[in-house]
């Protein structure tokens, strides 16, 4: 076998920035096929299934994915810290003691909660599946079950190749791959009438043909890492003990995010009905395509934050953090204020039963919005070490979720879930904000980070809201407007590529294209 390059990280922020936006262009042309994929799942099971069964499968999907959010043990996080702090140090051998460890850790979790996911199955068939036939939703519990071990493993290995320095296995394997097989396995079952337990393990399936690319990748870069490998100058023990002192609060936190993402549509789909909690599924599909934005962006940046502050340079790593926030939110703001003005337009998408989501849209599009501005706060006080404080503020983000839910879902339905998950998604965001300020002295807001607020709401917060309330909504004048509005943002963001460092994009453009941007190189300069 062919040993792979390991690819190497920046020594300067000037460098990071041009690695994050190269690797962050691609994690995002993968997070738009990701996210085209995750609507095609949804619109498929909506259009095709019961909203009742349509209901009790998104809501048995969300408790597989709490259980794999337990069973990886905040894994991803933990390999981006430490992975690249040891591969600068050229410590291949105290990588691979991580990673080993790591991989053993998720293993048996993933087996202890699948055991646990099949012994429950029964008892939560009734209080997930409503009116639906229990006995097939047992059956696609049990089958989930089956899965949570490999599709664990999978994520972590998926996370493992990014703390190795290579964004191509998150981009072409999970975002794309696996996204579009999924949609093409229960595309397939619907299609064949498949009954809810085979939809669930054609939703499944995909997981393991991801564990089998992801694991020969990860095994390629680990062999080329070797190549220059030198002693740990600490031993296994001691590395053990470093990766589990970070890693266990960060994982009781991916526990707590993972329940604030789905937690909701399992308590709608208990106090209210699967019927209800099939339209709330439907009407975060357009959160989510924001978050995946976001993650696309963070997975790039968590390994190039890690070096910079290791090497304890924060006036870079905030320079990186304050970039980053302002092309987050150059790309997820359109999408978020777009979903508000075009909300009922946007959810016909899903069929004519889920025009009723259009308050849970507009409340949780606008809760993100104030979540984009703070930037990738937590990320940026997870690789300067604090798992603790990260833990704490999700921790309060959950409490806050759970208790507003079981106040107002019985009176209010899925429009007390969308109360709860959006106050929730502000507080996880304005907590660790004020602990970077605070703590490490760093802040997201610039005047690139104003400029671009006030240009998205001129280009698509403005437009579809006086299109809808003066003209009315149609696909061809959305479509029209929003294309129109599109091109006018992109000439405005071209036209100051030094205030949103666009220079660091110039060498993906083909050369005769690269005078389009300005290259200023100041920042370069500055830390050449």
């Amino acid at each position: 076998m062919t040993a792979a390059r390991v690819p190497t990280l920046a020594a300067s922020p000037a460098g990071s920035l041009d690695a994050i936006a190269r690797g962050g262009t691609a994690n995002l042309i993968g997070a738009g096929v990701s996210a085209v994929a995750t609507f095609a799942v949804v619109a498929v099971v909506t259009n095709r299934v019961p909203t009742e069964v349509a209901g009790s499968f998104f809501a048995s999907t969300s408790v597989f994915l709490v259980a794999i959010a337990v069973a990886e043990l905040g894994s991803d996080v933990s390999l981006a810290r430490w992975l690249p702090h040891y591969l600068v140090e050229r410590r291949t051998t105290a990588a691979r003691t991580c990673l080993r460890v790591c991989l053993r850790s998720v293993l048996v979790a993933g087996i202890l909660c699948g055991i646990a996911m099949l012994i429950a199955g029964p008892a939560l068939a009734p209080l997930v599946g409503g009116a639906t036939d229990h006995r097939q939703v047992t059956v696609g519990l049990l089958a989930l079950a089956v899965f949570v071990p490999i599709a664990g493993v999978y994520d972590t290995v998926i996370a493992a190749t990014r703390g190795y320095g290579s964004m191509r296995p998150s981009a072409l394997v999970e975002r794309v791959g696996r996204s579009v097989l999924q949609v093409l396995t229960v595309a397939i079952a619907v299609l064949a009438g498949a009954p809810m337990a085979w939809l669930s393990i054609a939703w499944a399936i995909p997981y393991g043909v991801g564990l089998v690319v992801g694991a020969w990748w990860l095994l390629r870069l680990v062999r080329a890492a070797d190549v220059d490998r030198r002693p740990s100058p600490i031993g296994t023990a001691a590395v053990t003990r470093e990766y589990w002192s970070y890693t266990l609060p960060r994982a009781v936190a991916r526990i707590c995010q993972i329940l604030l993402q789905r937690a909701d549509i399992v308590l709608v789909a208990v106090l209210r009905s699967p019927t209800e909690a099939a339209v709330y599924t439907a009407a975060t599909r357009f959160l989510v395509l924001g978050q995946l934005v976001a993650l696309a962006v963070q997975n790039v940046l968590a390994p190039h934050l890690s070096k910079l502050l290791a090497r304890h340079d924060h006036r870079g790593a905030e320079r990186v953090f304050q970039v980053t926030t302002a092309w987050t939110m150059a790309v997820s703001w359109p999408l978020y204020l777009v979903s508000v003005g075009l909300a009922p337009l946007l959810l016909s998408i899903f069929g004519d039963h889920y025009h009723s989501g259009e308050l849970v849209v507009v409340l949780l599009a606008l809760a993100t919005v104030v979540s984009a501005v703070c930037g990738p706060v937590d990320t940026v006080l997870l690789m300067a070490g604090g798992s603790k404080r990260s833990l704490f503020n999700n921790a309060a983000a959950l409490v806050v979720d759970l208790v507003l839910d079981v106040l107002l879902i019985p009176s209010l339905g899925m429009t007390g879930a969308a109360i709860g998950w959006a106050a929730a998604i502000v507080v996880r965001n304005v907590l660790p904000l004020a602990q970077v300020r605070g703590q490490l002295h760093m802040t997201p807001f610039t005047k690139a980070v104003w400029w671009v607020a006030g240009l998205t709401v001129v280009c698509f917060g403005l437009p579809p809201l006086a299109l809808r309330f003066f003209f009315g909504l149609q696909w061809w004048s959305a479509t029209v407007l929003v294309a129109v509005c599109s091109a006018g943002y992109a000439a405005a963001l071209l036209s100051r590529p030094d205030l949103l460092a666009l220079d660091s994009f110039a060498s993906m453009l083909p050369r005769r294209l690269r005078p389009l941007i300005t290259r200023t190189a100041t920042l370069k300069e500055n830390y050449s």
